[in-house]
């Protein structure tokens, strides 16, 4: 398999934080609880709920920006 330059340097970097303990995908530390149909469903104000997702796009509108 044929790496690019780029694609070495971040294997190299992934490896120096593995190698100092440091989790470089922590998504474990933030368990999913709920789905965005369960919140529409049973929806409450003020409920805590842990989702995940992707974000998309992004507009910067001057000193606004809309994710």
């Amino acid at each position: 398999m044929h790496l690019s330059e780029q694609e070495i340097i971040r294997r190299e970097k992934l490896e120096s934080l593995r190698k100092l303990n440091i989790d470089p995908y922590p998504a474990a530390l933030y368990p999913v609880d709920h789905t965005t149909a369960d919140i529409k469903a049973d929806f409450e104000e003020d409920k805590k709920v842990v989702i995940a997702g992707r974000l998309m796009s992004r507009r910067i509108q001057g000193k606004a920006s809309f994710a």
